[in-house]
């Protein structure tokens, strides 16, 4: 659940007017909030009225330093749609898992949980984290049902040799392809509920972290960009086999 606060001009006798707020639905997930006040509005009077409603804001505005409230940034939202569009590619590209050693850099343990899918791609799937022990389930799972190899620490030197290297942004293939997923497209469902100011990818972060929203469709990607160039993922994974 969070808070949507935006502030918009008014004049004369109405720089003060009382905030408006409203309660948003969201299918298969929490509500959300939106607040909106006059321009003149006292900034830390808005957001204590936030935080009332949800700790977590999503705003532009600068958030005054006294008040309970903390600004939203994506955590696991770009990391798990990072490997969803790398998983696509892998199962596209057909390739022996033998050939593929998947390293992830993942701070804070956004893939716990995930990252067995991509054992049928990968012999070998390396992952550098803070939070190794969240990682337990997975690594059980790992050798119980695909007797493959799946480490989790803190060590950058797990990185070494691996095929591809995947961080919350973008994977790299031997150092010579960048792949990342193509901008975020939000179903209809949701896009009609998107404030005008805030950025897709942001509010399909929020649905996603903060509203619990777990529709695969918040995560999909139609193709990756290569090197900054769209392409299905069809076409990525001829490019893939070839370096790979």
């Amino acid at each position: 659940m969070f808070t949507y606060i935006e502030q918009f001009a008014r004049s004369g006798r109405l720089r003060r007017a009382r905030p408006q707020l409203s309660k948003v639905a969201v299918p298969g997930g929490s509500p959300f909030f939106i607040l909106r006040a006059a321009a003149r509005f006292p900034a830390s009077e808005l957001f204590r009225l936030a935080g009332r409603c949800a700790p977590v804001v999503l705003t532009d505005l600068p958030i005054p330093p006294d008040v309970p409230v903390r600004r939203f940034t994506p955590n696991a939202f770009p990391q798990r749609r990072t490997a969803n569009a790398l998983l696509c590619l892998l199962r596209d590209a057909a390739l022996s898992p033998q050939r593929v050693t998947i390293g992830i850099r993942d701070p804070q343990g956004a893939l716990r949980g995930q990252v067995c899918a991509f054992l049928p791609y990968a012999a070998d799937v390396r992952i550098v984290t803070r939070n190794a022990g969240a990682f337990d389930a997975d690594i059980l799972c790992a050798v119980r049902e695909w007797g493959a190899g799946l480490t989790a620490g803190e060590d950058d030197a797990l990185l070494d040799d691996c095929t591809i290297l995947m961080d919350e942004k973008c994977c790299t293939v031997q150092d010579r392809l960048s792949i990342a997923p193509t901008p975020v497209v939000l179903p209809p469902v949701y896009e009609a509920r998107r404030p005008q100011l805030v950025q897709p990818e942001m509010f399909a972060a929020a649905l996603f972290e903060l509203c619990g929203v777990q529709a695969p469709a918040i995560l999909q990607t139609d193709g990756v960009l290569l090197d900054g160039e769209i392409n299905t993922f069809s076409q990525a994974a001829q490019r893939f086999a070839d370096l790979s």
